[in-house]
């Protein structure tokens, strides 16, 4: 199943539920791995890899332009978390923000997330440590704190987690789960570069607090 239609069937059900007004919330990769993972894909070149002239897009690109198609209709409140990590400047148990100047407003469009991408990629030195959703997770749950409703976060990953970070991950869901005001409706992780490969549904409801569940959720397609 490919991307944009698995993350429709997940908006439909978030439709169904009467959730259009869901916060939208996204992480994104600077790992290292983006470089070792394009070595069998996108001609070899960095995951992050940008066209001076627009005609090729890096899956990075590929999944927003898909994605805004898809989710427009969540974003009513014009205010949509942008984060990266993984970096070599960013502590490992921290994100930095796209909008750092008000990372609580956060970007109004899905063209100013992809024009801040475009300009903030190039500036970036990627990480060697490998990806770890935990402060991810934490990071979101914290802004979920401040900001009443529901909420939706999507990850855009390069390569599977370590075993320990597949661990935090959950133990971050079941944490999240504690905080009455933290509703959330999904958190999808896409996995690049190709854009049919889906590191889906970690959990689709974080007041799950069943940790080894929301582990057993943590499924992959290849």
């Amino acid at each position: 199943m490919g991307m944009a239609r698995m993350v429709a069937k997940r908006c439909d059900c978030c439709r169904s539920m009467n959730l259009e007004s869901s916060n939208l919330m996204f992480a994104i990769d600077y790992t290292t791995a983006n470089l070792t993972c394009a070595e069998h894909s996108f001609d070899g070149k960095c995951l992050h890899s940008i066209d001076p002239s627009g005609g090729i897009l890096n899956p990075y690109q590929e999944a927003l332009t898909r994605l805004g198609r898809v989710l427009v209709e969540f974003d009513d409140d014009r205010s949509i978390q942008v984060s990266g990590f993984g970096d070599a400047k960013t502590p490992e148990n921290a994100v930095f923000s796209f909008t750092p100047e008000n990372p609580m407003d956060g970007c109004k469009s899905f063209n100013e997330i992809w024009q801040r991408y475009h300009d903030l990629t190039p500036t970036i030195e990627l990480g060697e440590k490998s990806a770890n959703l935990g402060p991810v997770i934490r990071h979101a749950t914290a802004v979920a704190r401040e900001v009443t409703g529901f909420h939706m976060l999507i990850i855009l990953l390069s390569s599977h987690l370590a075993n320990e970070h597949l661990v935090e991950a959950a133990q971050a869901i079941v944490d999240a789960s504690k905080f009455p005001l933290c509703r959330w409706t999904n958190l999808m992780v896409l996995m690049m570069p190709r854009m049919l490969n889906l590191l889906l549904l970690v959990t689709s409801d974080y007041r799950d607090r069943d940790g080894r569940r929301s582990l057993g959720q943590y499924e992959g397609a290849g």
